[in-house]
């Protein structure tokens, strides 16, 4: 199967988004070089204020060069955080007034469609692609991992807190380490798990809220969980392959026409399961729908959610690219606090002595982490290349 996948594992995507700080640092190197050639025409210097000033320059460029990796990583991870919890937040919102689970997934697949149709007729970039084989092949398996995961995810959403749909997906880093180590024979330093349990046991003092012994909703967020691991793994195993191929490579996609096919394949394959489960009630028994909220305000809420689960999937799938599956899993982790922490806002929940000491262990276990994060990157790497020379071999 043709890879189409245009990012690069471990390189920041190149989209509108980041154009100015690209530019900005295509300008210092073209200063720069400037200063190099032209030197012969300005006022002479003195052999050491020359030295100085030739070896400052390097080294100022690759400081600043660091320091907007590291912003645009920051930058990416802070709004991915910010519309993730408006996302969870207005899902409750509407599953509290509107208790139609399948039908609120079926609708964000449709408006994350919409949104990177939209995007790429504004920006004037190189528009939608016309479906191949390729894209089908390649698209339908990540659209599939997406209904299940948001299906799962929803009515766990409709049936028990947020925060408690996020303790369970907190167990993401586990799940992943879990799955190299047994699956892919990756073999991790007890230095590895060790910062997985202050993270995962955190995140769920964090979330030590009242218990629910709603078993549908907790066994939904868990496999919701599972799935999303595996997508993650999964998306990360095409990107890694893209990135052996090259650059030349006619059938890629950017992220916008990615984000669009998995979207509206999504949505298309999604028809059946939402006619099954809610659209034979809208479409035979309207009357019998009972709404708690006025239709104005549910569609103002469809529209936030909407846009705002775009721009997560937008930024999520952003800061994949820049991560590997277990850093990623990490970085989920601290959205995990923050959408904790937005939700307590929201809806005027109270914090426990438990909570905030929660939120200093997965902190602690950041750290822990930072220190061991060499050894998970080469890990993964050795078994992406393992994984490709066995499908070379098989040819």
């Amino acid at each position: 199967m043709p890879s189409i996948l245009p990012t690069q594992i471990n390189e920041p995507p190149q989209r509108k988004f980041f154009s100015k700080i690209t530019s900005t640092k295509n300008h210092i190197r073209h200063v720069i070089d400037n200063n190099n050639d032209t030197t012969h025409d300005k006022i002479p210097l003195n052999s050491h204020t020359t030295h100085n000033r030739h070896h400052a320059a390097p080294t100022a460029l690759q400081h600043h060069l660091s320091l907007s990796d590291n912003s645009k990583f920051l930058l990416c991870c802070f709004m991915w955080y910010i519309c993730s919890s408006l996302s969870s937040n207005t899902a409750k919102q509407i599953m509290n007034t509107f208790k139609y689970p399948v039908t609120l997934t079926f609708v964000q697949f449709l408006m994350v469609s919409c949104w990177c149709a939209l995007m790429e007729r504004v920006f004037n970039s190189s528009g939608i692609k016309k479906p191949t084989k390729a894209i089908i092949q390649t698209i339908v398996p990540l659209s599939s991992f997406m209904i299940v995961g948001h299906v799962f995810s929803s009515i766990s959403i409709s049936r028990i807190p947020v925060s408690l749909v996020h303790t369970i997906k907190a167990l993401a880093p586990l799940f992943t380490v879990l799955f190299y180590r047994f699956i892919f024979n990756v073999h991790y330093s007890s230095q590895v798990y060790t910062a997985l349990i202050p993270l995962t046991m955190g995140v769920i003092l964090a979330c030590s809220f009242t218990f629910s012994n709603n078993l549908i909703g907790l066994g939904c967020a868990f496999c919701s969980c599972l799935v999303f691991v595996m997508q993650n793994i999964f998306n990360k195993k095409l990107l890694f392959k893209e990135s052996k191929m090259g650059e030349h490579n006619p059938n890629k996609l950017d992220k916008m026409n990615m984000m669009f096919y998995s979207g509206f394949i999504a949505f298309v394959l999604m028809i059946p399961l939402w006619f099954y489960y809610d659209g034979y009630l809208f479409l035979i028994y309207s009357e019998s729908v009972q709404l708690d909220v006025s239709k104005t305000r549910l569609l103002i809420y469809f529209l936030l959610n909407g846009t705002t689960h775009f721009a997560q999937s937008w930024f999520a799938f952003t800061t994949l690219g820049m991560s590997s599956p277990v850093t990623y899993s990490i970085a989920s982790l601290v959205k995990r606090i923050f959408v904790i922490v937005m939700s307590i806002i929201w809806f005027g929940q109270q914090v426990s002595f438990s909570q905030t000491l929660g939120i200093a262990l997965t902190f602690i276990g950041l750290w822990m982490y930072q220190k061991a994060k060499r050894e998970i990157d080469q890990g993964e790497t050795k078994a992406n290349e393992n994984s490709i020379q066995h499908q070379e071999v098989d040819r």
